[in-house]
């Protein structure tokens, strides 16, 4: 389809504020662009009729706020929708029906990467990449697939766990939901509080990991994990656990939550550096 521009000064997104006329339909690619930081109404792409959108980009030129918390923006795409607003606020919800093959409630791709906020509150985001800015994750999203180079991003609880999260650059992750498998490099910090079990976790060389609960099946580490913070007893290195000599191990506060490890390797000596948690002092 031809592309579609929200006309400037727009108030929502009903048809007659796009180009074209039509706006939110199957397959149909769509932009905003105008220099503005006005209010947009969130639009109801859930109704009857309504598949995915092929995309929505929101370019750096817009600043404003798009849906509210009552009433987020409500669409599918079949290929993305990509944040580049230059401030502002973005509410989404992945919502349509199965019009012409389309995947029903489903977000193929999320991209963030300007400055601003976003919270993603239902459906299916397959994929979601954030190098910049805010994104909250709300309880009743479905993540696939996480990316994060930059920026903060928060993840509520959720029964259906995330499969994979990477985290680098200068991101941070706090994460409330069970994640399958997890890598962390670069500057990038992981902080995970569920009482699910992660069953990879990779954490390099200078990234961050702050362990609040659950357990860890097979970990590599690297870099530095924090259990100084730990809210119930864990284990980790169920089926093994690899310590490197560039690693940094706090332990669980003493008579606090016991943190077990497990299977353990050590490679050239294993971690250098190790802290009671709460007093920094060095375990001997």
């Amino acid at each position: 389809m031809a592309l579609s521009y929200l006309t400037a000064g727009a108030l929502n997104m009903d048809a007659a504020s796009w180009s074209d006329g039509i706006g939110f339909a199957t397959s149909a690619t769509l932009i905003v662009s105008s220099q503005s930081a006005q209010t947009i109404a969130g639009f109801d792409g859930s109704i009857a009729g309504i598949g995915q959108i092929s995309y929505l980009d929101l370019r750096s030129l817009f600043s404003g706020t798009i849906g509210s918390t009552a009433s987020p923006l409500k669409c599918g795409a079949s290929t993305r929708v990509w944040n580049n607003m230059s401030g502002g606020t973005l509410y989404l919800q992945a919502a349509n029906d199965n019009t012409g093959g389309s995947a029903v409630n489903t977000i193929a791709l999320y991209q963030h990467t300007g400055p601003s906020t976003a919270i993603l509150s239902g459906g299916t985001f397959t994929q979601v990449q954030v190098s910049s800015g805010t994104v909250t994750i709300g309880s009743g999203t479905v993540v696939t697939t996480l990316y994060v180079s930059g920026g903060v991003v928060t993840i509520a609880d959720n029964a259906t766990a995330i499969t994979t999260v990477v985290v680098t650059g200068s991101g941070r992750v706090t994460c409330n939901r069970q994640v399958t498998t997890v890598t962390t490099s670069g500057s990038g910090q992981f902080i995970y509080d569920d009482t699910g079990a992660v069953t990879t976790a990779t954490i390099e060389a200078g990234s961050f990991w702050t362990h609040l609960q659950g357990n860890i099946t097979t970990a590599v580490i690297r870099g530095a994990f924090n259990a100084s913070g730990l809210k119930a007893d864990a284990t980790v290195g169920g089926t093994s656990l690899t310590w490197w000599n560039t690693a940094t191990f706090t332990s669980a506060a003493l008579g606090g939550a016991t943190l077990t490890q497990s299977n353990v390797t050590n490679i050239l000596g294993g971690y250098q550096s190790a802290y009671t948690g709460g007093g920094g002092v060095p375990i001997p």
